[in-house]
């Protein structure tokens, strides 16, 4: 410990026959406010900067959507949801507000679905299009498989819509 807001560290070369070769590091602690204006190594693999999804986004679990080379997250935040670009982790959209708090969403193409109390509502790219159904329940799932739109609720509800025309082709209680 040099003071009260620097570590000494020595490390010695391994590959060397002699102690001759010394290399001493001054870092600075953790929980000092130096820390911050501090400048880390360039080659370093203990400290390299990263982004967190975690600290912005609510308990919904994000939609993954590949769009040509490119993979995006879209992730719920309240009554919005943001969509993230997966290499840099860098916002690409963020919507306009749903009705209600979401609770769940996916994403198919352009489209994303999500659910609001007991409706589901579709938005292409940050806009609200339209309500896509309404169900008798709290919803309770919502999936895109392919070209269908799978949602259930809390009654044991399961509606199959296509996602082109918006209508609902099946109805099953299970």
């Amino acid at each position: 410990l040099i003071d009260q807001n620097h570590v000494l560290i020595k490390k010695y070369n391994e590959s060397a026959l002699s102690r001759d070769q010394v290399f001493i590091y001054k870092i600075p602690i953790l929980l000092s406010s130096n820390f911050i204006n501090y400048e880390m190594p360039s080659n370093s693999l203990i400290y390299t900067p990263f982004r967190s999804l975690g600290l912005i986004c609510d308990e919904v679990p994000p939609a993954i959507t590949k769009l040509g080379d490119d993979l995006f997250f879209t992730i719920s935040c309240g009554h919005v949801f943001q969509v993230y670009r997966s290499d840099k982790l860098q916002v690409v959209l963020i919507s306009k507000p749903a009705p209600g708090e979401i609770s769940h969403l996916c994403t198919s193409n352009h489209d994303t679905f999500v659910s609001v109390e007991n409706a589901v509502y579709r938005y292409r790219r940050a806009h609200l299009m339209n309500q896509v159904l309404e169900c008798p329940g709290k919803v309770k799932g919502l999936l895109c498989v392919g070209e269908a739109l799978l949602c259930y609720d809390e009654q044991n509800n399961l509606f199959v819509s296509q996602i082109k025309t918006l209508t609902c082709m099946r109805l099953t209680t299970f």
